[in-house]
């Protein structure tokens, strides 16, 4: 079973390690592991089409060039 977290729960937690990482180290540490997933399949492929969940009220500002 996979275990889940509500929304507030996931931001305590990635504020906490947040805290402890340089800038950007956990969203890169995310976005690896989801290109490097063999479950997904993404390896060396595209993402058209896949659908992702966006936790959070707002893009970090580092991302307004990506919007």
């Amino acid at each position: 079973m996979i275990g889940l977290h509500t929304a507030d729960q996931v931001r305590t937690a990635e504020r906490a390690l947040m805290a402890t990482l340089p800038p950007g180290t956990l969203m890169q540490r995310a976005a690896t592991g989801l290109a490097d997933d063999p479950g997904l399949g993404l390896a060396g492929r595209a993402a058209t089409g896949l659908r992702v969940v966006l936790l959070g009220r707002r893009w970090p500002p580092h991302w307004r060039a990506w919007a």
